[in-house]
């Protein structure tokens, strides 16, 4: 806003009966005991102005009818439009005001701005006390406030009159929450008109919520706990009383790699790192290798053992490490526990609400989610649907562990089971369409400048004719040498898919293996080296977009303000006075991705398998509570999934015009929706049609969605 008197910077103190961390802002809003303590507020410039009450804990409210004079008169103002709160999480404060305070309960997502989304935009860390503290603001929040919250805010609420002092300390805690709020305000880039029409969407998502099968979610969650119990028992058992739980992570490493180190893929897949130390007599080296149990190398090393039993028939002790390995996943895993952190989370109309962060991603403007993490749900699935209902009903009628467990893994039947949780109600169908590979084609949109164009016509034709083979297929054609009609299944996924979608941001074997892990492939190292190897031969153009924007990274730098475009629709500046040196990538919707603070600076590389440490020179800038590297492959890979986020929150506020009922989530590049039985065809249309409009910014790229539809939320239909 350009005229900041068209502005009230907003923030509350609240009291609930409920735990805000298990639950969210709308069960938390929603408790009995909720009501608000303190409103502090400054109007533009203004002073910090308070309102409060000291018997909140007793049942009392505050009224709107009471409020500061200043403060209703802005109210009038925001709900005429052009006037606007603005709150940091604004959500919360959002609930707050038309809830925790008697005699307004209207309102909306337009009425507010959201500091913490500006302030995340140009990575300034998700909290407030932080991100007053990267911008210097004049006065900071008091360390005592946590302290505080709970005495006042959480059973039992502390009487303020038998507390004085400390209810004191209280009130000014809240009144220097403005300040901060206000300096995060004014020293960020504003964001567009266009994206806060699309955070307002994005907050009527989260108002309307994702319905859940409480009964389902129950009966999994207790699965879920004896699962957590039962793993324990399994490791104690299958390593014969050498570790007694899970979560035993250096234990338990030693004793995967004691049983299965004589396979040196095994064993690489769980090096961590070589380190030297010096010998006590100082007259050599001693180089010592660490291996760790971390999920992504608990996962390759299952993929790994898998591959070879197709092979050839595992050993007695292969087998038991593998069982253990499968314990280790399922059982120390956050997946099937979700079940159980769901319950408390349920709101009014048994709906999950409050899931999604507007630009929560900071460097691709892509939406993140909280709560229940819904962007990671499993997309595998425990087979076929009529499959998936069978397990899915003898959960619910109570089905004994031991039982569950003949399919294999509980946990990873339970981690595969988290989608149909959401169900439709009664005379109501879900709806969900997922846009087919956008990051795919985003990509060589991007670099069509470069010679791409041929990827998009593979598109353009598949889009025609969805009988021809698809990328996937080609790539994995190209790269084992076959025709694309030939190559099978998995060969699609593992030689097609998962280098289509790991190499195109400079990755190597890294990224490849890292990517394979999602899908279930697995290469051997000299594999892999070939997999890169011939995918960057058959997509030079890749090379050469990843070169052009290096060089306009490091131009720009040294030619400040300057635009400089990169192929036809990215350009890139550097902003010498904001945020003491910012680049700046103008994306092809005129939005910009910021790497603020951008320095060289010397950093230390240590080679994992060697051990050796190399010292050079890297272009870094702040991110979050931290800094990190930045390279071409960093830049391309934020503009590509940047692309693909405009095009989904492009989506999403066509959809909140136009069905303002429809849209119930989202994950990723999937738009999820919910519909009356009748209005199937109707609302899948109107699905399909706001997700494959092209805005004109977007004019030449290939674009298609896959919709699907059923009473509950599955990946079995595909």
């Amino acid at each position: 806003m350009e005229n900041i008197d068209h502005l009230c910077f907003i923030d509350t103190e609240t009291l609930s009966g409920a735990d805000l961390k298990a639950t969210g802002v709308y069960p938390y809003s929603a408790d009995p005991a909720f009501r608000v303590m303190m409103v502090t507020y400054a109007i533009g410039d203004g002073p910090v102005q308070i309102w409060k009450q000291d018997r909140a804990h007793l049942g009392e409210w505050l009224d709107w009818n009471d409020a500061p004079t200043d403060l209703l008169e802005f109210l009038e103002r925001v709900e005429m439009g052009g006037a606007y709160f603005v709150a940091w999480n604004a959500g919360f404060d959002r609930l707050a005001l038309s809830r925790g305070i008697l005699g307004y309960s209207n309102a909306k997502p337009e009425h507010f701005m959201d500091a913490m989304v500006q302030g995340v935009r140009s990575h300034l860390p998700p909290d407030l006390a932080t991100a007053g503290k990267v911008v210097r603001a004049e006065i900071q929040k008091r360390p005592d406030g946590k302290r505080l919250i709970i005495k006042f805010c959480t059973p039992p609420f502390a009487d303020p009159a038998e507390h004085p002092a400390e209810w004191e300390a209280f009130v000014l805690y809240a009144l220097d929450d403005i300040p901060p709020l206000r300096a995060v305000w004014q020293a960020t880039l504003p964001l567009s008109d266009l994206a806060w029409q699309q955070y307002w969407a994005s907050e009527k998502i989260n108002d309307t919520g994702m319905p859940v099968d409480v009964e389902f979610a129950r009966a999994a969650g207790a699965l879920a706990i004896e699962n957590a119990e039962r793993a324990d028992y399994d490791i104690h058992r299958l390593t014969e009383g050498a570790i007694d739980t899970v979560n035993q992570h250096l234990a338990l490493c030693a004793w995967v790699v004691a049983h299965i180190g004589h396979i040196s893929e095994a064993r690489d897949i769980l090096l961590r790192e070589v380190a030297e130390e010096q010998d006590e007599a100082g007259d050599g080296v001693t180089r010592l290798a660490t291996y760790s149990l971390e999920r992504s190398r608990v996962e390759d090393l299952i993929a790994y053992l898998e591959r070879i039993a197709n092979e050839r028939a595992l050993t007695d002790n292969e087998t038991t490490v593998l069982q253990v390995l499968h314990v280790r996943a399922y059982g120390a895993s956050a997946t099937p526990k979700k079940f159980v952190k769901l319950l408390p989370m349920v709101s009014r109309g048994d709906r999950l609400r409050g899931q999604y962060v507007y630009y929560g991603a900071a460097a691709t403007g892509r939406f993140s989610s909280r709560g229940l993490q819904i962007h990671n749900l499993a997309r595998a699935t425990v087979g076929p649907q009529d499959v998936e209902l069978a397990v899915i009903n003898q959960i619910m009628d109570g089905v004994s562990y031991d039982e569950i467990k003949q399919r294999g893994p509980v946990g990873r039947t339970l981690s595969r089971l988290i989608r149909p949780v959401f169900v439709a109600p009664d005379g109501q169908k879900m709806l969900w369409a997922d846009y087919s590979a956008i990051e795919a084609r985003v990509l060589p949109w991007l670099g069509d400048a470069f010679g791409a164009d041929p990827v998009l016509e593979i598109f353009r034709q598949n889009d025609a004719d969805p009988s021809l083979p698809d990328i996937y297929k080609r790539q994995a054609g190209s790269i084992l040498n076959k025709d694309p009609k030939d190559v099978t299944k998995a060969e699609r996924q593992s030689h097609g898919k998962v280098p289509v979608l790991s190499l195109g941001f400079g990755g190597g074997k890294g990224a490849l293996f890292a990517m394979a892990r999602n899908y279930g492939a697995s290469f051997t190292d000299d594999e892999a080296g070939d997999v890169v190897e011939k995918w960057r031969a058959t997509n030079p153009w890749a090379r050469r977009y990843w070169d052009d924007t290096w060089e306009a990274a490091i131009w720009c730098m040294h030619n400040h303000n300057q635009l400089r475009a990169v192929g036809g629709h990215l350009h890139y500046v550097y902003l010498p006075d904001y945020m003491h040196g910012t680049l700046a990538c103008l994306l092809p919707n005129g939005e910009p991705l910021l790497y603020p603070m951008l320095r060289w600076e010397m950093r230390e590389r240590k080679d994992k398998l060697t051990g050796t440490v190399e010292v050079r020179e890297q272009l870094t800038y702040r991110r979050g509570y931290g800094r990190a590297a930045l390279w071409y492959g960093t830049l391309v890979e934020n503009a590509v999934q940047a692309v693909a986020g405009a095009l989904l929150k492009n989506a999403l506020l066509r959809l909140s015009l136009s069905h303002p009922q429809l849209v119930v989530g989202h994950t990723h590049d999937e738009v999820i929706a919910l519909c009356q039985t009748q209005d199937v065809a109707d609302s899948r249309a109107a699905l399909t049609r706001a997700m494959l409009e092209l805005p004109d910014w977007a004019a030449g790229l290939p674009i298609s969605c896959e919709a699907s539809e059923s009473f509950y939320y599955t990946k079995t239909i595909d």
